[in-house]
């Protein structure tokens, strides 16, 4: 629903000196089939081509003229979209560009600069690209080709996107899971030529508020991505995206007047409570473990015996004494100490804890 994202115009615009370019790309392949860096054969990456050929071919409008990558390499249409695998690249170390470039097509739209890669690193590989930050109308043409498509193969080879109700869209790399869409948006920062520690310190804390990946392409040039696809609507990243660059052009402005990279951190985190002292994602994960010991320390569930492991004991951290140490007097190696549960073994001069079952409170399962 794209009422939800509600920024005014005049603020879209003021952007617009910032952005080189905005893309979306999703990531999508077909249920009852191999994922390609899977042991798939040049006639499953044929079967695979085929059906996107018949399905797309008969409108050359919404999805664009085909290329086969087998016999038009050499194509000065295409030949600034082909992608080779790279060799230290992950497409060739996972398999996904055995046999390249058999079997491999491009749908080339360009009237929307649209393309569809087939057989690349998923089953469909799907981008498209304008020059401005009108995001909205480019989510808009990304959604009605994913629409359009997953009607298309249903009704033309009864075949859907392979899809989990709990991971979403099953692609070839993980960071893909979920939704499959990546908004990459190309920027120009003047004022960040020089990333000090300070700098980059700040724009990692932006980051790491809305979810996003930032990276120095070249010069004053930076890309900016969403870091999440798993557990998020596809709306909640183009905010997110909005968002991020908000504050970023901001911080790019404050800059440029010289102002100190602390008020800088005040002015866009007014609530912080240490504002000379930008927070690292590691000290934010030990802070997250610490208190996730803290909660799992304060209440967890042991077997009473070896016999009743469903019925438990709560021992609460605040009220229960201490726990004994190990003993330090002799073991014997050839035989195991039952302690409920679990059992302590020694093989090699070492003591080795097993624990077979430890519930956690609130786990069902």
């Amino acid at each position: 629903d794209l009422t939800k994202i509600n920024y005014s115009i005049d603020i879209l615009n003021n952007l617009k000196d910032y952005i080189i370019s905005t893309t979306i790309k999703s990531y999508r392949n077909l249920n009852n089939h191999l994922l390609l860096p899977g042991i798939i054969n040049d006639n499953q990456r044929k079967d695979i081509l085929d059906i996107f050929k018949s399905t797309f071919n008969h409108d050359s409008n919404l999805f664009g003229l085909f290329y086969d990558l087998s016999n038009q390499l050499d194509d000065e249409t295409i030949h600034p979209f082909i992608i080779k695998p790279d060799i230290n690249s992950s497409i060739i170390s996972s398999g996904s560009s055995r046999d390249w470039p058999n079997n491999r097509g491009l749908f080339y739209n360009k009237s929307n600069n649209q393309l569809i890669y087939i057989n690349h690193e998923d089953h469909l590989n799907y981008s498209i690209t304008n020059n401005s930050l009108d995001i909205l109308s480019l989510y808009q043409i990304y959604n009605n080709f994913n629409i359009q498509s997953s009607k298309l193969l249903k009704s033309k080879h009864s075949i859907d996107y392979l899809y989990s109700l709990s991971l979403g869209h099953i692609t070839t790399c993980p960071s893909n899971l979920g939704t499959g869409m990546r908004v990459i948006i190309l920027l120009n920062l003047k004022s960040f030529h020089s990333l000090t520690s300070d700098i980059s310190n700040l724009l990692h804390k932006i980051c790491l508020l809305y979810h996003l990946n930032f990276k120095h392409v070249i010069d004053s040039q930076f890309e900016l991505s969403n870091k999440t696809t798993l557990g998020i609507t596809e709306i909640q990243i183009i905010k997110n995206l909005i968002d991020g660059i908000l504050n970023i052009t901001k911080f790019d402005q404050l800059l440029a007047n010289k102002i100190s990279i602390v008020d800088i951190e005040l002015e866009l985190f007014p609530n912080s409570n240490s504002p000379t002292s930008v927070t690292k994602s590691d000290d934010l994960t030990n802070q997250l473990s610490i208190k996730v010991n803290n909660n799992v320390s304060n209440e967890i569930k042991v077997p009473t015996s070896p016999k009743a492991s469903s019925n438990s004991q709560k021992i609460s951290a605040s009220n229960s004494p201490a726990p004994k140490p190990l003993s330090a007097g002799p073991i014997n190696a050839s035989k195991p100490m039952n302690t409920g549960k679990g059992y302590q073994s020694m093989k090699g001069g070492k003591i080795k804890i097993h624990i077979d079952e430890l519930k956690f409170p609130g786990d069902e399962h």
